[in-house]
């Protein structure tokens, strides 16, 4: 692939079609699904599961950047820790979050949690699910209790008229927006993990089931959500052709700091980002851009190297991060400080809001990004895609009036 064909997702500035996205993100499922086939003998029970979702991605997975699907980076991580059953169903239900039919039934030993559409539930023991174009329905075949059934609506996956679910499942229904052009986006209430119990933070999709106040904060933040992409669309209408295609939704938390921002994005919620509440919507906005950012480079990272592989790479202190990291980690980080600066840009000359913190954050993300470029210019370990991705931005800033030098 070209860098041509990635700068769609350099800059909100630099979108034209979301084309590009759809080839990678069926690129990106279907690497997946590779992944899982090889670790699947001949002689596996698993092989009709198998061979299912092969026809499926074979004959109906669309080249649209739909299929960048958090239940397609759940698979990736099941795979990676050795449960190919597991990444095999979270396969099968990206497929028919895309609305794509099939039927499939498979027997667990323990207990799984699955998602389709921001709809998150638990199952277990012999399992049955139906996928058709009126709606997703999920049976217990061990036992009596009603089957879950969700039915398509032309905003998305609703619960069925009078399908109320059972108390006997463990179900957790998503929030949607009610903002015009964005009701299809989802909320669920997640919260981080204490970061001394794990060794990396990441939405460990499809996230359990939130206890208390903490259950609430997806309701909460809907509305504000909903302000925040307006706000992004008054900006410059190219921010929401940009986010759309590859944004399913967000995981809302409480803040563990309230001198902070608070979010993530992760390839085993590709598509979904954590998002900690509360902040002002124009800060949201920007952690919007920040996110679908990382988003981008997410996925385009995960189709071609932006950085040499073969380098054994040297370590450069990021001050945005207040630590030494890989070139990998500071082109990352410069491509979100890069558009998270024409974003302030927008917000102070086209939108007016030059309030004195707005400002200030402006300045702070020129001092990232004009810190991070340094490093950058005179790197020789950026492949041509991640050249072209630091100069693209570079370009765009420049125009703006801002000096980033890209010469080594």
């Amino acid at each position: 692939m070209t860098s041509a064909l990635f700068a769609h997702g350099f800059a909100p500035q630099l979108f034209t079609s979301a084309k590009p996205m759809g080839v990678m993100a069926a690129t990106f499922h279907r690497g997946v699904l590779d992944a899982v086939s090889r670790t699947i003998d001949a002689g596996s029970p698993l092989m009709t599961l198998l061979d299912q979702c092969h026809t499926l991605s074979s004959q109906a997975l669309p080249s649209q950047p739909q299929a960048w699907q958090p239940d397609a980076g759940a698979a990736l991580r099941k795979h990676q820790a050795g449960r190919p059953q597991e990444a095999l169903m979270h396969l099968m239900c990206a497929l028919h979050t895309l609305r794509i039919p099939g039927q499939w039934q498979t027997r667990l030993e323990a207990p799984v949690r699955l998602g389709v559409d921001g709809h998150l539930f638990d199952v277990a023991g012999h399992l049955r699910l139906t996928c058709t174009t009126e709606e997703v329905r999920v049976e217990r075949l061990d036992d009596t209790v009603p089957p879950l059934v969700l039915e398509w609506t032309p905003l998305g996956l609703r619960i069925g008229t009078g399908h109320v679910p059972d108390a006997r499942w463990v179900y957790v229904g998503p929030t949607h927006l009610r903002a015009p052009g964005f009701e299809h986006l989802y909320l669920q209430s997640w919260k981080e993990p204490d970061e001394s119990t794990v060794v990396d933070i990441f939405v460990d999709w499809p996230v359990p089931p939130q206890q208390g106040e903490d259950a609430h904060i997806a309701a909460r933040s809907a509305q504000q959500v909903g302000e925040a992409l307006q706000l992004l669309q008054q900006a410059d209408p190219r921010y929401i052709e940009w986010i759309l295609p590859l944004l399913r939704g967000l995981a809302c938390c409480p803040l563990t700091s309230e001198d902070m921002r608070q979010s993530g994005s992760f390839l085993p919620s590709a598509g979904v980002f954590s998002c900690g509440f509360p902040l002002s919507t124009e800060f949201l906005g920007e952690v919007f851009v920040h996110e679908m950012s990382h988003q981008h480079y997410l996925l385009m990272s995960a189709i071609q190297h932006l950085t040499d592989p073969a380098r054994k790479e040297s370590t450069h202190y990021s001050t945005l991060k207040g630590k030494k990291r890989t070139i990998s980690k500071i082109l990352l980080t410069y491509h979100a400080t890069a558009n998270m600066l024409l974003y302030w840009h927008d917000l102070l000359h086209k939108l007016g809001r030059g309030s004195a913190e707005n400002l200030k954050e402006h300045d702070v993300m020129l001092r990232h990004t004009l810190s991070l470029a340094d490093i950058l210019r005179s790197s020789d370990a950026l492949m041509p895609i991640g050249r072209a991705l630091f100069v693209g931005q570079a370009e765009l800033l420049n125009a703006r009036g801002y000096d980033i030098p890209t010469d080594a």
